[in-house]
């Protein structure tokens, strides 16, 4: 079961699956607190995530499984020696074309920074039609200096963070 809209009585038999992003901690939502505590185990990505839902959710840390978020690092690794990073990259990846995610605030920010030198920004990532990621592009001139690759494999991944000389994460 997947829930969406959460619903107390879902969480009752076989197996329940909720997201959750921090602004959905919130004391007042009984029906989610309620599932919660119904469920069999939770995992968050972090330590404060785990001291947010203990708090907010009345479910006891010790109860929580912490499964950080991260890369292999034997993987992504910085350049090889000799290898020059590309002077005006900038390398963001991102999952969803949402205001959320900080796209457009990032766009902007390489906007400004081509008013003094020249930037070139790599989403990596799809940009939905008339989306806020494209419409900001396009608002603020920058079809020639941003690229949307959509998805990559792991070893374009690994290359294009190794040429870039900032990894964003707006």
């Amino acid at each position: 079961t997947v829930l969406v809209d959460v619903n107390p009585d879902v969480a009752q038999d076989g197996l329940t699956v909720t997201a959750s992003h921090g602004d959905d901690l919130q004391d007042d939502d009984a029906a989610f607190v309620e599932v919660v505590r119904r469920l069999d185990a939770v995992t968050t990505v972090s330590e404060s995530s785990r001291r947010d839902i203990g708090t907010h959710m009345d479910v006891p840390p010790e109860a929580i499984d912490v499964i950080p978020v991260g890369i292999d690092p034997g993987t992504f690794t910085p350049p090889p020696d000799g290898q020059r990073r590309d002077s005006d990259s900038i390398l963001v990846v991102t999952s969803a074309d949402v205001p959320l995610k900080g796209l457009v605030h990032l766009l902007e920010a390489v906007a400004k920074l081509r008013t003094e030198r020249p930037v070139t920004l790599t989403v990596v990532g799809s940009a939905r039609p008339g989306g806020p990621a494209e419409t900001t592009r396009d608002r603020l001139g920058l079809q020639d200096a941003v690229r949307f690759t959509g998805p990559v494999p792991e070893s374009e991944l690994i290359d294009l963070m190794q040429r870039a000389t900032v990894v964003a994460i707006p």
